[in-house]
């Protein structure tokens, strides 16, 4: 099994340097690869819904082009994202506020696991 590291979007992110790119993403890249670490088992998603163990509410917003986050309230402006792990189930996405999208076989779920 191959396990991926984590691609941090410099680009957008980059000035807040890596101690702040960590502190923000905390522990949700962790929990990712734990679960990559795993046998065959739970879903992505199934790990992380335990692990956290608040529920997982969802989002009802959509990935665009890029790999941005797009709320469904025109208040909210658009989330690029911070950075993302690739997984035997696709890729996680992970946005500022805890926003995290986990792939599932229809695209992605999207939450806030803060």
């Amino acid at each position: 099994m191959s396990v991926h590291v984590l691609e941090i979007n410099k680009k957008e992110y980059g000035y807040l340097g890596d101690v702040a790119i960590k502190e923000t993403l905390g522990l949700l890249p962790i929990w990712v690869l734990n679960w990559q670490l795993q046998p065959e088992g739970k879903t992505l998603f199934e790990y992380l819904r335990d692990t956290y163990g608040h529920g997982l509410y969802k989002f009802n917003g959509t990935i665009e082009e890029g790999d941005v986050y797009r709320s469904p309230s025109e208040e909210d402006e658009d989330l690029q994202y911070i950075a993302k792990m690739k997984t035997r189930e696709g890729e996680v996405i992970f946005y500022p506020y805890a926003i995290t999208a986990i792939p599932t076989k229809d695209g992605h779920y999207i939450t806030r696991m803060d």
